[in-house]
């Protein structure tokens, strides 16, 4: 995991930004962009997403947008090839909610037209992906087997794995009562699943592969702790409520929190590939 302690490490000129929501005041951001987009401007990025994804974009151009002195360009290519000049962070729409294989096969073919010509890849799945009936090994199969592919056809390309996002769970007098009946509550069951995935991925990639614990993100309170629930004598990561407007998508909180720490984690991707570059030249 990113915690926000490593931009002081890594990062050097800085501002600091401040947004409110209706649930008060976002937690301190400082993300130091004179580093950040040295790092990245030299890179061409590419991000495969639905409506979750949009909205960490979002959060992106937000942090973009309060920096005068950047070099990092952000582009939506709608549909379209990525053009062969510049560099910046492309991203589109992949696929089709609910059926993420047209979502493995979205982000194939845009690595395809690119002709291996990006430097990092990456795609999520949306929390709707994954429901109480998903078979996440299944899925788990076709996303491997999807890079694996990719990884033999384009190996200059840094792939990155991006864990599934979460919803909340039901609270309240309404849960209480469903406990009382021994009713399923919402969003237990499908947070599970969502869980089981995210492991899955923890599992084959981590400490092997560049891998964003997007869900680990998404739980974690400002001290570092996780929101969880007890679901059957285990415990699962849930969506912050801190970080939502709707139990689903990220409201002003948490797509700057988001976006935050995936700015920080390609940085030091692409500062990696340049070290190795510049290892292998000489």
């Amino acid at each position: 995991m990113v915690f926000r302690k490593n931009l002081t490490a890594i990062l050097v000129a800085s501002f600091t930004l401040f947004v409110s929501c209706d649930q008060g005041e976002v937690e301190k951001t400082t993300v130091k962009w004179h580093d950040i987009t040295l790092s990245l401007k030299n890179y061409r990025i590419f991000f495969g997403h639905q409506s979750v994804g949009g909205e960490i974009i979002k959060g992106v151009e937000e942090l973009v947008s309060h920096d005068g002195d950047h070099d990092l360009t952000v582009i939506e290519i709608d549909g379209r090839p990525i053009p062969d000049g510049g560099q910046g962070i492309f991203h589109d729409h992949l696929g089709k909610n609910e059926f993420p294989d047209t979502k493995n096969a979205a982000f194939t073919k845009v690595v395809s037209d690119a002709k291996g010509k990006i430097d990092i890849a990456f795609f999520k799945y949306c929390f709707i992906d994954i429901n109480d009936r998903t078979d996440v090994n299944r899925m788990f199969t076709r996303y491997r087997d999807t890079m694996a592919e990719l990884k033999r056809a384009y190996p200059n390309v840094t792939y990155i794995h991006v864990t599934a996002p979460l919803t909340t769970v039901q609270t309240g007098p309404k849960a209480w009562i469903k406990r009382v009946l021994g009713r399923p509550l919402g969003g237990y069951v499908e947070n599970r699943k969502r869980n089981e995935y995210n492991d899955l991925l923890r599992r084959q990639y981590m400490g092997k592969e560049p891998l964003f614990d997007l869900a680990a993100v998404e739980a974690r309170f400002p001290d570092g702790k996780p929101s969880t629930y007890e679901y059957e004598g285990k415990y699962y990561y849930t969506l912050n409520t801190m970080y939502t407007y709707d139990g689903a998508h990220l409201n002003e909180r948490g797509r700057i929190k988001v976006a935050d720490e995936l700015l920080v984690f390609l940085s030091k991707l692409a500062e990696k590939r340049t070290v190795m570059s510049n290892s292998y030249r000489q």
